[in-house]
């Protein structure tokens, strides 16, 4: 699968790939507009102790761009070494932390096979804590909005954690290729 944009890939402290200007123009400013898809999802909406996460909407826009912009053969070919399943299906999540504090290291549910989280706004907070496998802090991938940070999450390897020392919300849309049945 032939990719038409620059991205950055990287292997420490395992391997994970980050894209500038993820959206393209129409989509940023359709991920920008935070209250009407917060009001189109509100039914997937529920509260964690770092803020509000809206679950697995199906929101065809999100979907199709994601699929067209990282596709599964892509994704296998960038990180060979992944959770395996015959079937992946697309989900998203929007997520509003506005609670200033980190928030624990973790790798990810057992289900996700490829993890892309996008930073949206406020145009300054904090970003990605990267961690080894022994759970050492490794680097920051750093906030910046339209940036994407992308992953096959392997577990007790793709050690990472995130947070807000800020009292502005941090708003993030996450894109997952998942497994049924887990």
């Amino acid at each position: 699968m032939l990719i038409d944009y620059p991205y950055k890939h990287m292997v420490t402290p395992w391997p994970h790939i980050i894209i500038d200007n993820f959206y393209d123009k129409e989509t940023w400013e359709y991920v920008l507009d935070r209250k009407t898809l917060i009001n189109k999802y509100r039914k997937n909406a529920h509260q964690e102790e770092n803020g509000i996460s809206l679950s697995k909407i199906e929101d065809d826009i999100l979907l199709e761009y994601f699929k067209r912009k990282l596709p599964v053969s892509f994704l296998k070919g960038v990180f060979p070494n992944h959770r395996y399943s015959d079937h992946l299906i697309p989900t998203n999540t929007l997520k509003i932390t506005n609670v200033p504090k980190l928030f624990g290291i973790h790798d990810e549910h057992p289900e996700k096979v490829f993890s892309c989280t996008t930073y949206i706004s406020p145009s300054h907070n904090v970003g990605t804590f990267i961690y080894d496998k022994y759970k050492e802090f490794q680097k920051v991938i750093a906030w910046k909005p339209n940036r994407a940070i992308v992953f096959a999450p392997v577990d007790n390897l793709t050690w990472h954690s995130f947070g807000s020392w800020e009292e502005t919300d941090r708003y993030t849309v996450d894109f997952f290729w998942t497994r049924i049945n887990f």
